[in-house]
């Protein structure tokens, strides 16, 4: 077999080589973070599963340089007068959290947006009722950075299986 011909080439080789197929993995990729960075700027704050439980293991790792302590059982709603009140995340694998607490810790340093403040109000019923939110801090937030390097690293995982 002559595998000098571009056709006698395995396909994904060829595709790599060729303009066609960077051309494609660009297109697939920009189309990945233009949809990932508008969902993570525009789904408001805690609307994400568990995400402020998630963010609390960020927090954890970020401020103590340690993963969240297992919790005490739960006695009552993990939504304590509106504000997460477990760190239920913790059993989580800590790679990522510790790559999200390092965007934390360098948010802090160089104060690119405004540090975390607290959870707003929440109806603990979601999502079987209605609820009103607090207005959503202007801006990105230290949790909005967390988000884009979830998408970031989901552009990475696409870069990684195109090769």
């Amino acid at each position: 077999m002559d595998h000098s011909q571009p056709h006698s080439q395995p396909h994904s080789q060829y595709h790599r080589q060729s303009g066609n197929g960077w051309a494609a993995i660009s297109l697939i990729v920009a189309l990945y973070l233009a949809l990932g960075i508008t969902y993570a700027l525009s789904i408001p704050l805690w609307e994400a599963p568990d995400e402020p439980a998630h963010f609390l293991y960020v927090l954890s790792i970020a401020e103590t340089g340690q993963p969240p302590a297992p919790p005490a059982p739960q006695t009552a709603s993990f939504w304590l007068n509106g504000y997460v009140t477990s760190s239920y995340e913790w059993h989580q694998a800590p790679l990522y959290y510790a790559l999200a607490a390092g965007v934390v810790q360098l948010n802090r340093a160089w104060t690119l947006v405004p540090p975390f403040a607290g959870f707003p109000l929440v109806n603990p019923d979601f999502p079987f009722a209605y609820r009103v939110f607090q207005p959503a801090p202007s801006g990105i937030s230290e949790p909005h950075l967390v988000r884009l390097l979830g998408v970031a690293l989901g552009a990475l995982v696409v870069l990684t299986v195109w090769a």
